[in-house]
């Protein structure tokens, strides 16, 4: 089960998120009172101070404390309750620290208490702001921490929505079957798309919302990278492998299908370790914050049944080989790659086909440009990362072999954007190259930064 892990306060958290569920998302009852709160009404009235609030500028407590003066007390206490559900899951960094999970406990209950103390209430006396519900059930990651206020926007976006819809068309989510979960996360997505914020920022309490509601069903993870690089680890053990997917790019329009890889992983898993609660944070499958592929690898070799070599070799389907490194999974072509003798391949090349495809347009002009203004500023062309320089080619091929890189990618723009020459570097064609195949698409500082390590090591 997903919703397994080794922190000994887990049940109250996992109850008070169903207390949540049952009484505020379901029905329009509170948390922390017996009145009538998660109504329509409210959640619209909420929705709307806080989109004002985005567009000013100012630190998100203090534009906080001015906006929410105008609120009905009412508003006030649906917005505290909408910051104990955001505030719900993260854990303290370090599980050694007693002191850091305090701490932790502390800020969570004094950013309820700040919200209600702005219409001149107290805490309220309540089990839901108890030590245990409060320690959290996972480690957030700098991304939670630092989008609460788009996460927010994200939430009652979805909430607006969600109350509007009929009891039977609400109902058809109630079932904590896989299929409905699936179903529930294509309804939810639909609302990571908005002019408010972008879907990077809405993603970590899209994750730990479908957890709290599907736990059975979805990863106690609320990192979009983690997601990722465990669904491409442990690729080998799925029986439709994501060889399409490229895994340097945002990984936002494949979420969906991480969620069922890991689903699916999860259940490879606990097969392969009968004795074991299966956590991806911890052992047997993580020791020392590093994944043991090539142990789960060599584990799932010994277990394959009989029937399914029987079956891959009649089909001529190669076995899968290991992956050789924490980024590095059995592919289709990895596969073929076994079967390749390059001394004897003959392969047929040149055939004209029509090929239909959507591309994000770039100014020519624009590159002219940035060659431009970097040629007056320097003797020749050179790259900004390694730093080699075009001297050693012939003038006329010059510019080809320089090229011009974005520094914020296209394939996290969603929509047309201005940009100028101080948007670009110039690159040589391999440190271009070497950083698009980086799995995070380094910047180049830290591409940079990474080469000098490496060569440091090397001297």
């Amino acid at each position: 089960m997903a919703r397994w892990n080794d922190l000994e306060w887990r049940e109250d958290v996992y109850a008070a998120a169903n207390k949540w569920r049952d009484e505020c998302f379901y029905n329009d009852d509170s948390l922390f009172s017996d009145e009538k709160l998660w109504t329509l009404e409210n959640i619209q009235k909420l929705f709307e101070y806080l989109k004002i609030l985005q567009k000013q500028k100012g630190k998100f407590w203090n534009k906080l404390a001015i906006q929410m003066k105008g609120a009905t007390p009412k508003v006030i206490r649906l917005q505290a309750e909408v910051m104990w559900m955001l505030r719900l899951f993260p854990i303290g960094k370090s599980m050694e620290s007693n002191q850091h999970t305090k701490v932790l406990v502390s800020t969570k209950l004094s950013n309820i208490k700040e919200i209600m103390s702005q219409g001149g209430m107290s805490l309220p006396s309540t089990p839901y702001l108890s030590e245990q519900v409060l320690l959290g059930i996972g480690k957030p990651g700098t991304s939670y921490l630092n989008n609460l206020p788009y996460m927010q926007l994200f939430f009652l976006n979805l909430l607006c929505d969600w109350k509007a819809l009929s009891d039977h068309e609400r109902d058809q989510f109630k079932q904590d079957d896989t299929h409905t979960a699936w179903q529930f996360a294509e309804y939810c997505d639909q609302f990571l798309e908005s002019n408010l914020y972008k879907p990077s920022a809405a993603l970590p309490f899209r994750h730990a919302l479908l957890f709290f509601l599907y736990p059975d069903s979805f990863e106690r993870i609320v990192s979009t990278d983690h997601k990722r690089t465990f669904v491409q680890e442990f690729n080998f053990l799925l029986s439709n492998k994501l060889t399409s997917i490229n895994w340097s790019t945002s990984p936002y329009p494949h979420i969906a299908k991480f969620d069922e890889a890991l689903f699916e992983i999860r259940q490879k898993l606990q097969d392969l370790y009968p004795n074991d609660m299966v956590d991806f944070y911890n052992p047997p499958i993580q020791v020392n914050g590093k994944s043991q592929i090539d142990e789960v690898y060599e584990k799932y070799k010994k277990t394959k049944t009989q029937s399914s070599i029987s079956t891959s070799s009649s089909q001529s389907s190669p076995q899968s080989s290991p992956p050789t490194s924490a980024d590095e999974t059995p592919s289709a072509d990895d596969m073929i790659d076994k079967l390749i003798d390059p001394d004897k391949l003959k392969a047929k090349e040149g055939n004209k086909k029509q090929v239909t495809h959507y591309v994000k347009e770039r100014s020519p002009s624009l590159r002219k440009a940035k060659i431009k203004q970097f040629l007056s500023k320097h003797s020749t062309l050179s790259c900004e990362s390694c730093g080699s320089d075009a001297s050693q080619y012939p003038e006329e091929c010059r510019q080809r072999v320089f090229e011009v890189h974005h520094k914020i990618p296209l394939a996290d723009i969603d929509t047309e954007t201005e940009m100028t020459v101080d948007d670009l570097v110039v690159l040589c064609a391999n440190c271009h190259n070497a950083i698009h195949a980086t799995q995070d698409l380094l910047g180049v500082e830290e591409f940079r930064q990474s080469l000098k390590s490496k060569c440091a090591g090397k001297t």
